[in-house]
């Protein structure tokens, strides 16, 4: 493939940002890392890491079940990227959580009252506490447990170029990835099952910009805990779109908008509805084949999302 075609100056190209909805709950089901709809060069590998630090506080009850998240998550993902083809390359994602009561309670309530962004309940309950679970009548669902350094479960990816960019048309991948159950379901860090998912990337400059979608569908695996009583496990969609601006040839700014549906469903709680995040970042090149990604996230609504998340990701290539 021609190095020079517009497809592939990653000297302007940068984004998008990596992240997800860091929703606990939502930890254990898969979901495709956002990358280029642009794969890497034939033999070339690059090594993430990607460091997500996430507020959260959601509490909320129903007829049958009660639903209360109350903490700070640390996820961390080693991502392996490896190009077979000129067009097709494969991955590996391998994260780790910790969840703890965190520090972080005062801080994220007044950048909601300086933003004007909802509590959802957070001040009205103490700071730097921990509850991550969810119950439905004498039955734990799902129970994330605290100050524990754990793996979760282990993806691996295939994405083949079947467009690339040209005048009209944007560059298009086609996505695909399954996740293994290496996390432990019992304290909340993996779902027990293999999940499996499939998806669309696309990448198109104009203007000046680079915009960047995703289009992903995941069939997800079930958890032990649900059987028998009135929760199920939903399959889920997840769709995004970026907005890049370079600015010369080492820095790039993106917007990003996230939505996500719940895997999670029956249990008649509105705070596990569908989710939608706003991602705010720059990427930096640090040399030739490093960069730095810097964000942050924030909850659209006071529904299902993080409160707050800071996002740092280190890249290289080789």
């Amino acid at each position: 493939m021609n190095d020079e075609s517009p497809s592939h100056d990653d000297s302007i190209v940068r984004g998008p940002l990596l992240g997800r909805v860091e929703n606990a709950a939502f930890l254990p089901f898969l979901r495709l890392p956002a990358t280029r709809a642009v794969p890497l060069e034939r033999h070339e590998t690059e090594l993430t890491w990607a460091s997500h630090y996430s507020s959260i506080f959601h509490e909320d009850t129903s007829a049958s079940s009660t639903f209360r998240l109350d903490g700070e998550v640390w996820r961390n993902v080693a991502h392996l990227r490896h190009g077979v083809t000129d067009r097709a390359q494969v991955y590996v994602s391998v994260p780790t959580i910790y969840a703890s009561s965190g520090f972080l309670d005062s801080f994220v309530e007044d950048f909601h009252d300086t933003f004007d962004f909802p509590q959802g309940g957070r001040d009205r309950n103490p700071d730097d506490q921990f509850a991550m679970g969810i119950e439905s009548g004498s039955s734990t669902l799902y129970q994330l447990k605290e100050d524990q350094l754990a793996i979760g479960d282990i993806s691996l990816g295939l994405d083949v170029q079947v467009l690339e960019e040209s005048e009209s048309l944007p560059a298009l991948t086609v996505r695909a990835a399954v996740e293994f159950p290496t996390g432990d379901e019992d304290d909340g860090f993996g779902n027990g099952e293999y999940d499996y998912a499939v998806g669309l990337g696309l990448e198109k400059r104009v203007l000046g910009f680079v915009l960047h979608g995703l289009a992903d569908y995941v069939v997800t695996g079930s958890l032990d805990s649900f059987r028998g009583t009135v929760a199920r496990v939903e399959d889920t969609w997840t769709l995004m779109l970026a907005v890049e601006r370079p600015f010369g040839s080492f820095f790039s700014a993106l917007v990003q908008v996230r939505y996500e549906t719940s895997p999670i469903g029956g249990t008649g709680i509105e705070d596990l509805r569908n989710a939608i995040v706003g991602t705010f970042g720059g990427v930096f090149d640090l040399g030739r084949r490093t960069r730095l990604q810097l964000g942050f996230a924030e909850d659209f609504t006071r529904h299902t999302a993080q409160d707050f998340s800071a996002h740092v990701v280190l890249s290289h290539r080789f």
